[in-house]
């Protein structure tokens, strides 16, 4: 598989990488896509989780260097798909973004 170097340049030039999961979406299947998470191959019943796919292992964008500098950060939100809770939006802006 050809690797776009570009994505990788473009993650790791960020300060923070702030993914945000909604915890009743049904839109986004499966939700931990949000996290960079996705089914096992062959086994749409199980989820691996972002740090033990190749994408991750083998630091494919920059996912792994970011979770070792400490720029890679995880949420989770109750609510549907778009259904943000605007205080933790807020907050979550305040923290990583001003």
């Amino acid at each position: 598989m050809d690797l776009n170097l570009s994505y990788k340049t473009n993650l790791l030039a960020l300060e923070n990488l702030v993914l945000v999961m909604l915890d009743q979406d049904i839109t986004v299947i499966p939700r931990e896509s949000s996290w960079f998470g996705f089914y096992k191959e062959k086994d749409i019943d199980v989820i691996v989780p972002y740090n033990e796919s190749k994408l991750y292992t083998e630091d494919r964008i920059g996912l792994r260097t970011l979770d070792e500098t400490g720029r890679l950060h995880f949420y989770t939100m109750k609510g549907r798909h778009m259904t943000y809770d605007w205080d933790v939006l807020k907050q979550l802006i305040d923290l990583y973004f001003k």
